[in-house]
């Protein structure tokens, strides 16, 4: 869990973004690598920001996380139905379909700019 100071009230905040294969929560480093516009850092080593820089990255994560839990579904169960399908056949050929389809979303998405990258996240899960 990431603290955000406000800067306009003093008071603390808290953004959230859990990766779905890993559990852990990735929101200091989303955040303070991508954000030029973070007033800086407390004594306690939360980040100072605006209320409308607040506000924005909270939705931004909200959304984020949202769709990334979609994809890790749509991967997972890829791969489970590749795996029904080829149970008589070889499981490394059930897994090389869904590879495949990772590695073109890992393409599509490094294409996306920054801001774009939840609604990408879902248009890719609809056109696949």
């Amino acid at each position: 869990m990431t603290q955000i100071e406000i800067k306009e009230t003093g008071r603390t905040e808290e953004i959230i973004v859990i990766d779905p294969k890993t559990g852990i929560d990735w929101s200091a480093d989303l955040i303070g690598n991508t954000d030029p516009e973070i007033e800086g850092y407390n004594d306690d080593g939360g980040m100072i920001m605006t209320q409308e820089n607040f506000n924005w990255w909270e939705n931004y994560c909200n959304e984020y996380e949202k769709a990334d839990n979609l994809v890790n579904d749509f991967f997972n169960d890829l791969k489970e139905d590749c795996w029904n399908k080829f149970e008589t056949g070889n499981p490394e050929d059930a897994y090389q379909k869904s590879d495949n389809l990772e590695a073109k979303y890992h393409d599509y998405i490094c294409g996306i700019e920054f801001n774009d990258i939840p609604q990408a996240m879902l248009r890719f899960i609809k056109e696949n």
